[in-house]
């Protein structure tokens, strides 16, 4: 009975959708640019259906049912960097999600950069969990290109990302210019000594950083890892 009651809200929210998009054009991935013909979408539900038809990916119904949550939890749904892409798009425009959870959807660093191009746009998600999604390197370049511009993410969650030396000079090199970030976790990485000077150095000069995690590879390298700044 509850399958059936998901199923025919599925079908309610993808009528509701396709009908608020039947005069729309073609859709256009670069989240630099916006259709001026484009009907108005906040949640980006209408978006994000097409875009799915688009990509040839199958539409997350949790998702589309809980696009006007304050947070949202998308962790284990496998999404891929298609499926990412996906949301991502539409969630650029979204207003009402401030908390975004996308751990252990194996992003690559494909799936990241587009989130990462998202967070560029929204100025409302201010809390992202991105553990256990293999960003690399690539992902963690494009998260640091964004970090240098956001002046919304409070939280950042890196943890499981077999992030390495060279991800970890990206990132220290952002939290130089970034004043907003409050939380970030960067435990259980494949992080060297290097990373460990490199990142340290990087929150030791930043005041507005709180909270700090590492994991044990990085705090048997540096005991001054872990810093509590009272502002």
């Amino acid at each position: 009975k509850e399958a059936k009651e998901d199923d025919l809200e599925e079908e309610e929210c993808e009528k509701e959708a396709k009908e608020d998009v039947e005069s729309e054009e073609d859709w256009d991935t670069d989240l630099e640019t916006e259709d001026s013909r484009k009907v108005y979408d906040p949640t980006g539900k209408a978006k994000y259906l097409e875009i799915c038809q688009t990509c040839g990916v199958t539409p997350v119904s949790y998702f589309i049912r809980h696009m006007n949550d304050s947070e949202l939890s998308l962790m284990h749904h496998g999404l891929g960097p298609k499926g990412a892409k996906a949301v991502a798009l539409s969630l650029a425009s979204n207003i009402s999600v401030v908390k975004l959870n996308l751990s252990d959807n194996w992003l690559n660093g494909d799936g990241t950069a587009v989130v990462a191009e998202m967070l560029r746009e929204n100025c409302y998600i201010s809390d992202v969990d991105l553990s256990e999604n293999r960003l690399g390197k690539k992902g963690a370049k494009a998260l640091s290109a964004v970090l240098h511009e956001n002046t919304t993410l409070v939280t950042l969650k890196l943890s499981g990302n077999e992030l390495n030396d060279q991800a970890a000079k990206y990132l220290a090199d952002a939290l130089l210019t970034n004043n907003k970030l409050e939380s970030l976790d960067l435990s259980h990485n494949a992080f060297g000594e290097s990373a460990g000077k490199s990142v340290s150095l990087a929150v030791a000069s930043i005041g507005s950083l709180l909270e700090s995690e590492v994991g044990t590879e990085l705090r048997k390298r540096i005991s001054q890892w872990i810093i509590l700044f009272c502002g």
